[in-house]
């Protein structure tokens, strides 16, 4: 591979060695940009709608509208049962429900005092 003039970079005025292919690929494309006049400069035609009208499809207003008025929030509130005994059985490490019902029972009573405090001192019965 013989070794090229050294030129000088035009952006950070270094000095390179070009790539003796680059020279022909610069060749073709310089060819096919004088074959193909103005082809960067083509203004897109705006593209037509289709001409086919879909034909009108009935509805199922009972089966189909339930589906669709449900959103993401509502199926995680309708599934919230199942979601906290997966995180109290993901927590404990074992879905046995001994061990299930004992952790909730805790979690239960753990939750009630914390309520208890942030409410205030109890009121005492009336007599």
């Amino acid at each position: 591979m013989a070794r090229g003039r050294r030129r000088k970079c035009k952006c950070c005025r270094r000095l390179f060695r070009p790539d003796p292919g680059n020279r022909r690929h610069l060749v073709r494309c310089q060819a096919w940009r004088a074959r193909h006049p103005g082809y960067w400069r083509k203004v897109s035609r705006p593209q037509t709608a289709s001409k086919d009208v879909p034909l009108p499809q009935d509805v199922d207003p009972v089966g189909k509208m339930g589906v669709f008025a449900r959103t993401p929030l509502q199926d995680l509130l309708t599934a919230q049962g199942a979601v906290l005994i997966g995180l109290i059985a993901h927590l404990v490490g074992t879905p046995q429900q001994e061990d299930l019902v004992r952790t909730t029972d805790r979690l239960l009573r753990l939750g009630q005092d914390i309520l208890a405090v942030s409410r205030g001192p109890p009121t005492p019965p009336p007599p």
